[in-house]
């Protein structure tokens, strides 16, 4: 799986290397965070994409794109950083089916009238709407929370009960 991370604005596009993705994903309102370590390209960014889109690809297909609601500059006593975070306020779902085998879930949560389902993965696949059976139930997604950092990978479906 290679996924990559591209910023647009106005006809000009970059595509960035980031330390860190968090990406909540829902039909009704998403959320994109992305951390950029690369100290050259942090005041560029911040000068050129304000207004902008931000696309998350995997394997040169389109997974989501997202308006940039805010690039945030930090500077560190050893290094420069830029947050941009994105948001989108509606989503029209493609709808797969997924078979996750139970192997691969590693957590099942209950809260209120939610289950969260936690599950082996270093992809985006699942979306809102997907149709998911594992451990003996089918369901529709009705949320996807991605994170990744460095080597570390997290993904946990949301489904409610």
């Amino acid at each position: 799986m290679s996924f990559a991370v591209i910023i647009e604005k106005d006809g000009l596009s970059v595509e960035i290397s980031v330390s860190s993705i968090n990406l909540v994903f829902k039909e009704t309102d998403s959320y994109l965070s992305v951390s950029v370590p690369d100290a050259d390209l942090h005041y560029y960014v911040y000068e050129n994409f304000q207004g902008g889109e931000i696309l998350l690809t995997q394997d040169s297909a389109e997974f989501i794109r997202l308006n940039i609601s805010d690039i945030q500059l930090y500077y560190g006593s050893k290094s420069n950083s830029v947050m941009i975070e994105g948001r989108k306020k509606t989503y029209t779902p493609v709808v797969d089916s997924y078979l996750i085998p139970d192997s691969r879930v590693t957590n099942v949560k209950s809260r209120g009238n939610n289950k969260f389902y936690t599950v082996l993965g270093d992809s985006f696949i699942y979306k809102p709407g997907d149709s998911v059976t594992t451990q003996g139930e089918t369901f529709t997604v009705n949320a996807v929370t991605y994170s990744f950092q460095n080597t570390k990978y997290s993904i946990v479906i949301e489904r409610v009960v």
